[in-house]
């Protein structure tokens, strides 16, 4: 889990810094154009200082270059994997399922609802102090009502009484997966 925030932290400071040297470039283009508008002659005015876009930008880009080269310190990384190999308190999920595949599906669902761990669980934002198994979250409680509740779709006959052939819709087809894990059995 923590590296897929890690690649994903790495991707949004690398487009920042695209962002940040794009506008850069466009305020040294600006004024590069207001102090020069005759586009580098100086003609018979020496003491005016000259100097073309180009110039101005290379020392520009080289420093937001080396910023974005620098480590980002602000949250130490744990040496450790934070996540146990054992499981406590599964409620909904098989109490024998393999710590791959219960990771696999809270990466799907972290992914599918664009929130963290910690907006369910009691943990930190880098995972190395706090609870799984703590049930004080209310997101976590409606999380299992969610989980519970599309398990009881899917067990549901899709066939009425005296229907001979209906189409499954593909919301209820569609098994959500993440390193062929099912995300509901």
């Amino acid at each position: 889990m923590l590296e897929y925030h890690r690649g994903f932290l790495e991707r949004e400071k690398l487009s920042m810094v695209w962002h940040m040297t794009m506008r850069v470039a466009s305020l040294v283009l600006l004024l590069a154009a207001i102090c020069n508008p005759a586009g580098g002659q100086t003609g018979n005015n020496p003491t005016i200082l000259r100097m073309s876009a180009q110039e101005a930008f290379l020392p520009i880009s080289h420093s937001v270059l080396r910023l974005a080269q620098q480590p980002d310190n602000s949250a130490p990384r744990p040496s450790t994997n934070p996540i146990p190999d054992g499981f406590t308190n599964l409620q909904v999920f098989p109490k024998d399922i393999s710590k791959s595949e219960l990771v696999g599906v809270m990466k799907q669902l972290s992914i599918t609802f664009k929130v963290r761990c910690m907006y369910c669980h009691a943990v930190s934002d880098d995972l190395t102090t706090g609870s799984f198994s703590s049930d004080e979250k209310d997101t976590k409680v409606k999380a299992r009502e969610l989980i519970r509740m599309i398990q009881a779709i899917r067990s549901v006959d899709s066939k009425p009484s005296g229907v001979t052939s209906r189409r499954t819709p593909k919301f209820l087809q569609k098994t959500v997966t993440v390193e062929s894990a099912p995300l509901i059995a």
